[in-house]
């Protein structure tokens, strides 16, 4: 095989190896991107309750926290369905919310208001108030 051939059949196989490569890519990352955004967990805002923030922790058996300037609540949440959860918590008493994945929000009713929340981290950010 003289050099001009081998090139050829180098740069077909280096087209063929991207285009497997990026097949294999284009089907895998909908699987991935739904296993990490596929349940309520992290904390979360709202743009209408500045000081408000709202955590989901799966870790800790699935604990609920509710912090704001004056107010802390702690409870627990289970998930429904796909979408819908329910918290239970001094403040929240089996209080349905139906969680967007896709947008990473949810709409909670708070003192007759509805407020929508959305995930400003994955992580859950508790907040101790104690002072030891």
């Amino acid at each position: 095989m003289d050099k001009v051939e081998k090139k050829k059949w180098v740069d077909k196989s280096m087209i063929l190896l991207l285009v497997l490569a990026f097949i294999i890519l284009a089907t895998n990352v909908p699987k991935i991107q739904k296993s990490f955004n596929s349940t309520l967990k992290g904390t979360y805002h709202s743009k209408q309750l500045p000081f408000v923030t709202i955590v989901f922790d799966e870790e800790d058996h699935h604990s609920f926290y509710y912090y704001n300037r004056n107010e802390t609540d702690k409870g627990t949440y289970l998930q429904e369905t796909d979408k819908t959860y329910v918290i239970n918590s001094p403040k929240f008493q089996n209080l349905k919310i139906f969680y967007n994945e896709k947008s990473r929000t949810f709409k909670i009713n708070i003192d007759n208001e509805t407020y929508v929340f959305k995930q400003t981290d994955s992580v859950p950010t508790i907040i101790n108030n104690s002072n030891d």
